[in-house]
């Protein structure tokens, strides 16, 4: 498993991305407000698109109290969910 930054020269970012072998990639952005709002994904999309087959899903954590969809394999958790004994969701059953 290895880690990284996604950033590319419009500005798009993904904080922490996971490179699970050759075959998987997810992301994560940590944003701290209540709300989230469809360009919160922008980074999530581009890395969407970048990986094609090899994503699993991108995930923003923020501090509401919703899980959010945000299109296929892109959702919003709340900060909370990690910590959480049970998960509000499966995001990608593959990776169990």
């Amino acid at each position: 498993m290895a880690f990284h930054l996604f950033r590319d020269t419009d500005g798009s970012e993904v904080a922490i991305v996971i490179e699970r072998g050759p075959q998987t990639v997810a992301g994560s952005q940590v944003k701290a407000a209540a709300t989230v709002t469809r360009p919160d994904f922008r980074g999530p999309r581009k890395l969407k698109s970048i990986a094609a087959g090899r994503f699993a899903c991108g995930v923003v954590l923020y501090d509401g109290e919703t899980v959010i969809c945000f299109g296929e394999k892109l959702v919003a958790l709340p900060v909370r969910t990690l910590w959480e004994t049970t998960p509000p969701i499966d995001l990608a059953p593959e990776l169990n």
